[in-house]
């Protein structure tokens, strides 16, 4: 097994409308600003109950108020670890797995702002 340990994390920002054109979906945990928040851990033979807490959760995205964006995002990282400490190794093959996304206020927007339904596709 490549790894032993999996953290369920969160990554939340509030951003304007012309930094929120700038990301990429999942910026706030894969970003090179990002400062993920430890939720949880599990060492890797509890995959299924790490999969169920992080159902319990969506990446969501706030667009109803488009000067203070809303961006919460949530995502299992399976990481090689020594002694349940620090984070010592992790492949493209353990990586990330992403809550479900949910788009909020994009339903009835103008053309002009079609762009973010696209974003979040």
């Amino acid at each position: 097994m490549l790894y032993n340990t999996i953290f369920l994390l969160r990554g939340k920002r509030y951003v304007t409308l012309s930094e929120f054109k700038k990301l990429e979906q999942y910026n706030t945990i894969l970003g090179d600003l990002s400062d993920p928040e430890e939720l949880m851990r599990w060492n890797a033979s509890e995959e299924a109950a790490a999969r169920e807490e992080l159902a319990k959760h969506k990446c969501m995205y706030n667009l109803s108020n488009l000067d203070h964006i809303c961006i919460e995002e949530y995502a299992l990282y399976r990481c090689k670890c020594e002694d349940d400490e620090d984070w010592t190794d992790c492949s493209e093959d353990c990586g990330y797995e992403f809550a479900e996304t949910v788009k909020i206020g994009v339903e009835d927007k103008s053309f002009e702002e079609q762009w973010l339904k696209d974003f979040l596709m």
